[in-house]
């Protein structure tokens, strides 16, 4: 059964489609998606985030497991399809189950796709306001193919090392800033890391190139500033204590 709350929703001329992953296996946790994080199974956050969004057109849950399917139903998710085995094992990409969903809805519904957001059930630090923010910076950005959410790195890696065949260690990344390795944080160069929460590709790009990245990348960076990607009981428990701390805002 498939929800149709979606076609009544006041949105922009972009069609964007919200896409929750959760296939059935994981190899860290059993049934992590529907564990509950707070009263709630985890995937759900994810969904709500998306519905609470002002600019997602659709939310999906691409899953294997009917299961699953059911509980997204529940909380409102669309569940057209059971995504492919072969797109479900532990080396499916984010490309794979998102260019099945874009061709899926255009040849069975004749539905084209300007934006995807995937939103990872593992990673449920984020505001809806923040899903806004990126769908915005990708609308005035056009000719972007992709949009992350990032924060500063939490450890520089012009400070990191590697050892050569010789024994001896040089910077696993060269810059222009002498004496890196001893240099101050704030004069060597920016770095950026993926918090996971919320991730854009513009459609086409999806389909012509098979990529959820591409060449030409936005940094949007969100109200959240702590990265999380649940794999364990203990993420769970630290997950649960970031959110009653810090609850997402819609604004």
């Amino acid at each position: 059964m498939k929800a149709v709350w979606w076609k009544d929703r006041k949105v922009s001329n972009h069609k964007v489609l919200a896409i929750i992953p959760a296939r059935s296996g994981s190899k860290g946790l059993a049934n992590k998606n529907v564990l509950p994080l707070a009263g709630r199974p985890l995937l759900a956050w994810s969904i709500e985030h998306a519905q609470n969004s002002k600019l997602t057109t659709r939310v999906i849950c691409s899953t294997d497991d009917e299961k699953i399917a059911a509980i997204a139903r529940q909380y409102g998710a669309e569940t057209p399809f059971l995504r492919p085995t072969e797109l479900s094992g532990d080396d499916a990409t984010d490309s794979s189950f998102t260019v099945h969903a874009i061709k899926w809805f255009k040849k069975n519904e004749n539905w084209d796709t300007d934006i995807v957001i995937i939103l990872r059930p593992t990673s449920p630090l984020r505001d809806p306001a923040d899903i806004d923010g990126l769908i915005k910076m990708m609308i005035e950005n056009p000719n972007a193919h992709s949009c992350l959410s990032v924060l500063e790195a939490e450890k520089s890696p012009y400070k990191m090392l590697r050892q050569q065949s010789n024994g001896f260690i040089v910077p696993l990344i060269k810059c222009e800033v002498p004496d890196q390795l001893n240099a101050a944080r704030q004069t060597l160069p920016k770095a950026l890391q993926q918090t996971g929460a919320i991730h854009g590709v513009r459609g086409p790009i999806a389909i012509k190139h098979n990529t959820v990245i591409g060449s030409l990348i936005l940094a949007y960076e969100p109200r959240y500033k702590s990265v999380i990607d649940i794999d364990s009981l203990e993420d769970f428990a630290r997950a649960e204590q970031i959110l009653k701390q810090h609850p997402p805002v819609q604004e």
